[in-house]
């Protein structure tokens, strides 16, 4: 049984790509921090979908 991969799927993998980003950058920031740090870059992300687990 083959199931196509989402465009969400595909979202999130993006997010987490720059969340890894910024924490490389800034080890010491937390999920506020990183939220904010990928919305100034032009992210297009709500506080929710940065979630502190993946910290």
């Amino acid at each position: 049984y083959y199931e196509p991969s989402s465009q969400q799927d595909e979202k999130d993998f993006n997010l987490l790509v720059k969340i890894k980003e910024v924490q490389i950058e800034h080890p010491y920031y937390g999920y506020r921090r990183i939220w904010r740090e990928i919305n100034k870059n032009g992210g297009d992300t709500t506080e929710t979908t940065v979630p502190a687990e993946s910290l």
